[in-house]
């Protein structure tokens, strides 16, 4: 008789393992999808930006969102200019000279940095700030902080 008791004794353990078996199974096929979500969205994040510039068009850019600049662009080309505004920049070497004053003096330069640089010059130009220098020779374009004198 004692041993009946230990068989259904065991019984109920093998069958409470069972249980907690499906619930540990279940839970484990919850996180291993997590873990395909999470890949995939590793993926989706992965993708290159020339990929994405592509299909750029003369009116539209496509492009993943980041910022290239801290602050404000036009407000460093003119704390920048300010500071020799007896000099002559090009665009790439004003570009350079906006990242070191941004913080960020070992980063690459890109032809979007060079672009919105080149944007906000324009802008600038129209503001009457600074003024553009076009050798046609040379086809050289420059750009040179205006001093006002007071």
């Amino acid at each position: 008789m004692a041993d009946e008791i230990y068989k259904s004794q065991i019984k109920q353990k093998i069958a409470q393992f069972e249980r907690e078996k499906e619930q540990v199974l279940a839970h484990l096929e919850l996180v291993e999808r997590r873990i395909k979500w999470l890949k995939q969205a590793l993926d989706v994040m992965d993708v290159d930006s020339k990929d994405i510039q592509q299909f750029d068009t003369e009116h539209f850019q496509y492009r993943v969102y980041r910022k290239q600049f801290n602050g404000k662009i036009t407000q460093l080309i003119q704390k920048v200019m300010k500071a020799e505004p007896e000099r002559y920049w090009r665009v790439l070497e004003l570009t350079e000279a906006v990242l070191i004053a941004d913080k960020q003096p070992n980063t690459a330069i890109s032809e979007y940095h060079t672009k919105n640089i080149g944007t906000a010059l324009i802008r600038l130009v129209k503001k009457g700030l600074i003024e553009k220098i076009v050798v046609k020779k040379h086809k050289i374009i420059q750009w040179k902080w205006i001093e006002k004198v007071r």
